[in-house]
């Protein structure tokens, strides 16, 4: 693709995010458009529509592959920007959003951690939780943490792991996943 189209191509998929036009959207990202493209303030499509307060937008950005974690020229990412507006559907979104794996035994979620991103993948066929810090969604590996399903202190996430695994259609035994609670609870009805 000539330069000058993509040059006009990813302009037409920022101003497109920024009006909420979902299906102009779609098909600029059909036609090439890079979805983290940047204009002179180093903004993307998604922080424009965070912005404005598309939900429908970011969501099928945040879907096609767009990097929550990019800053722009003043240093804020498209949740600063949901934020700054009082746009709070769409900043619950983009905090909590899960990227999706290419398999239901791997849910992988994403968050802000300080300056660094914090990646933590639940292996359902290992049951263990690897966690992962980064410099950015795609940057080099800065920490690592291995632990298994039975010592993970934060169970609320690991069944929201749970459940979207289930949703994707793993097929891990719930009673391997939280042996301990399904313990207590057999405990609680035989006694």
């Amino acid at each position: 693709m000539a330069e000058e189209t993509q040059r006009k191509l990813n302009e037409a998929l920022r101003k497109a995010a920024a009006d909420g036009l979902v299906t102009v959207v779609i098909a600029c990202l059909q036609e090439g458009a890079e979805i983290d493209s940047v204009n002179d303030k180093k903004r993307t499509a998604l922080m424009s529509a965070a912005y404005v307060g598309h939900l429908k937008v970011v969501e099928v950005l945040l879907e096609a592959g767009a990097d929550k974690t990019l800053r722009d020229s003043v240093d804020e990412t498209a949740e600063d920007d949901a934020r700054k507006k009082g746009h709070k559907d769409i900043e619950t979104l983009l905090r909590e959003y899960v990227r999706v794996a290419k398999t239901p035994d791997e849910i992988i979620f994403q968050r802000p951690l300080g300056d660094r991103v914090l990646e933590e993948i639940f292996n359902f066929a290992a049951l263990e939780r690897i966690s992962l810090v980064r410099k950015h969604k795609h940057g080099p590996v800065e920490a690592i943490a291995y632990t298994s399903f039975e010592n993970v202190n934060d169970q609320s996430l690991l069944r929201k792991a749970f459940e979207e695994h289930v949703l994707r259609g793993g097929k891990t035994d719930e009673a391997l996943v939280f042996p301990n609670r399904l313990a207590k609870n057999q405990l609680k009805r035989e006694g």
